[in-house]
């Protein structure tokens, strides 16, 4: 899947991990760095659930990379997470 976010070159990101409602991981390689982005529920009490998402760099140049790229890498995560909880208690309060 080819993912572009603002201020960032598009990346094609592949799908390497997919249990439904437990977890999605997909990973992506450019100028010998490799991300690798997960996305994890574990369930909890009736209707609740934890969510968590990673991104993991690894490589040669990911030193240089997550130096340059933390602030935006983090900022983009938080806003990911920051809408799938939107998106998810907009979903409970309908019922």
């Amino acid at each position: 899947m080819r993912v572009k976010q603002p201020r960032l070159s598009a990346l094609v990101w592949d799908v390497t991990e997919f249990v439904p409602g437990e977890v999605f991981t997909w990973r992506s390689s450019i100028l010998g760095v490799t991300c690798v982005g997960t996305h994890r529920v574990s369930a909890r009490a009736a209707d609740r659930a934890t969510i968590t998402l990673a991104l993991e760099q690894t490589g040669v140049l990911a030193p240089v990379v997550r130096l340059l790229m933390s602030r935006i890498s983090r900022r983009y995560v938080n806003m990911e997470a920051a809408g799938l909880k939107t998106r998810c208690e907009g979903l409970t309060s309908k019922r």
